[in-house]
């Protein structure tokens, strides 16, 4: 087909990053705790949210003449602090990521809409998606393994062999799909965008809720949301989201050997941090610079670090090394933070990022940021999540080997506690009660010999 890939990450922060230079304020890591109202049954109106910083733990009070609602999958639950009804239909979609660029163009099975159905190439692999099932909560997202090998086998029904390639990953989203009064299966219910004016629906004024829709609608729902949203405060003001372009765009089209010729040209061998994706020390110090409360799931947003075959093996430990020695420096380096020069990500993008000068430290981080333990754990176990329902062949013997890295030699899961330890932490499972290695040996064999059964005959190496 004559689809594109987009890189999604890119797309986030280049869009924000068009809202900042028109004089938003984003606020990462800010949970949404409660909406401000006045006014009683009938002329309620929401004033304002009250949100959490998850890292430094401080709650925010923001008071704004009009709030929208766009939280995708967590419209509903946003609504509600309001006490307003709104049904969304979450859909879970589970994808697998191929070690290789199987295809240089978008494949889609031309049928009715179904379980795995197209194949695209995003930039140096290849996913296969996706399913739809229907469910309760949009942060409970277990991957189960019918759902793989269903991909599996529909990825072959596209690129004869793909299930015999090395799979890297497997990972679920949800899609917020909206349709009032749908009670059905989540595959059926319309991909539409659906914008909801409470002030006419529910008689709260002040808030709007845009959900439905898909990606690649996303500026059109921006418009439709902002039109309304002048029209109720009174603003004459045209839309220029359709003529607007968002940094970067005039780079071009994305070059899938930008990196290689960098690394080559320049003789950055030595500077790689992470081999699989080659992301340089260079990269990783700008993106920090500019990022004060970075971790290192934002690193691998921001330049892919350990999203190659290695999932995080040799890399993690790199990078909260150099994060460490950053921060280490942050506080005498603070002035020289506010006159570093403008970044974005499509900058780093293009062939000519590795030639601005290293960046100065950034600003001191907050909490348990500063904790580069915390870090590299929280790092592994989320790349952890999504290699369990793909552990077999040869990212299962890689698998194995990461474990010895950090359990084995660094002793990951016996490092002292940290005890202004953030909610970013909770999700970490390492198991380090008594016979915690007998039972991850006993686990390993399971596994070996569930995988060598004849049913699991694809799965040898």
């Amino acid at each position: 087909m004559p689809d594109g890939s987009a890189d999604s990450f890119l797309a986030t922060h280049v869009t924000a990053q068009a809202a900042q230079q028109a004089g938003a304020q984003i606020l990462v890591y800010h949970e949404v705790i409660g909406l401000l109202t006045e006014g009683g049954d009938g002329a309620r109106r929401v004033t304002g949210a009250r949100v959490r910083d998850v890292v430094g733990g401080e709650e925010v009070q923001i008071e704004a003449a009009m709030t929208i609602n766009a939280s995708g999958a967590w419209a509903g639950k946003i609504a509600a602090l309001a006490d307003i009804p709104v049904r969304v239909i979450p859909g879970k979609g589970v994808m697998v990521a191929v070690n290789h660029r199987l295809v240089n163009t978008v494949i889609n099975r031309c049928k009715m809409p179904a379980d795995g159905d197209i194949l695209v190439p995003v930039h140096t692999v290849a996913i296969i998606g996706t399913t739809d099932e229907r469910v309760s909560d949009p942060e409970m997202l277990s991957i189960e393994p019918w759902e793989v090998e269903l991909m599996l086998a529909e990825g072959d029904k596209l690129t004869p062999g793909l299930s015999q390639s090395r799979i890297l990953r497997a990972w679920a989203g949800v899609r917020p799909l909206y349709q009032e009064g749908y009670s059905g299966e989540s595959r059926d219910a319309t991909r539409a965008l659906a914008l909801l004016d409470h002030q006419a629906r529910d008689g709260v004024a002040g808030f709007l809720t845009i959900t439905g829709g898909k990606w690649t609608t996303f500026r059109l729902m921006a418009e439709k949301t902002m039109d309304k949203a002048c029209a109720q405060l009174g603003v004459e003001r045209a839309c220029r989201t359709a003529e607007t372009p968002v940094p970067g765009v005039e780079q071009g089209y994305y070059w899938l050997g930008h990196r290689l010729h960098e690394v080559e040209e320049a003789r950055l061998q030595g500077d790689l941090v992470c081999e699989c994706e080659l992301v340089t020390r260079a990269m990783l110090e700008q993106a920090a610079v500019n990022n004060p409360t970075v971790t290192l799931d934002d690193l691998r947003r921001d330049v892919r670090l350990g999203m190659g075959p290695c999932q995080g093996g040799f890399c993690t430990f790199r990078a909260a090394g150099i994060l460490q020695e950053l921060r280490m420096q942050a506080p005498t380096a603070s002035a020289l933070q506010d006159a570093a020069p403008d970044w974005s990500v499509a900058y780093m993008q293009s062939p000519r990022h590795n030639a601005h000068p290293r960046p100065a430290a950034p600003k001191a981080g907050k909490s348990s940021l500063d904790n580069p333990n915390l870090l590299l754990r929280d790092f592994l176990q989320e790349r952890w999540r999504g290699l369990t329902p793909v552990l077999w062949g040869r990212q299962l013997k890689q698998e194995r080997l990461d474990e010895l890295i950090y359990l084995g030699i660094m002793n990951i899961d016996h490092l002292p506690p940290d005890n202004d330890a953030s909610p970013l932490t909770d999700f970490w499972e390492f198991d380090t009660t008594p016979g915690a290695q007998e039972r991850r040996e006993a686990r390993d064999e399971e596994q070996i010999s569930t995988l060598q059964s004849p049913s699991s005959s694809n799965r040898k190496d």
